[in-house]
């Protein structure tokens, strides 16, 4: 894995065009080792349409911090760079409890960067709007409203 630094908004923009097309041409592999789901595709492409990069780099990390399990190595390095960056500028709150260079350091870890790192045990949660839900999961569907009865007709 590469870690990825990020020197500004700009660079981190650049960055996730490029992983972008990267997810893209894994996804169009058969054999891809790995390879991100088509939803967590979608999600990607329309947070980084976000109008606010800010809001868009964090969120498009929680997004993959969350689906972690579908990440190659470009995707823990990449996603690496923006919670380290995300967190060094303080942005989201990062830094206020060290949740994103935890974080980071869980992608390092779990790509195999040598390092004295957290257990996965102590690793922060993924944020709930991100995680991937089973139907079983999901929440049920409100009761649809009761029908509209027409007034009685006086007979």
């Amino acid at each position: 894995m590469t870690l990825q630094t990020f020197d500004g908004i700009p660079d981190v923009n650049r960055a996730t065009r490029r992983y972008i097309g990267h997810a893209e041409s894994q996804m169009a592999k058969k054999n891809a080792e790995r390879k991100l789901s088509q939803d967590t595709f979608d999600r990607l492409e329309n947070l980084a349409d976000s109008p606010s990069p800010v809001d868009a780099m964090v969120r498009i990390a929680e997004l993959l911090y969350a689906r972690r399990n579908e990440l190659d190595s470009e995707g823990r390095g990449f996603a690496y760079g923006l919670f380290t960056f995300a967190t060094q500028m303080g942005f989201h709150g990062l830094r206020d409890d060290n949740r994103g260079m935890r974080i980071a350091q869980s992608m390092a870890r779990d790509d195999g960067e040598p390092g004295d790192w957290p257990d996965p045990e102590t690793d922060p949660g993924a944020r709930q709007e991100f995680i991937v839900r089973t139907e079983e999961e999901a929440p049920a569907a409100p009761p649809p409203p009761p029908a509209v009865q027409p007034p009685a007709a006086d007979a």
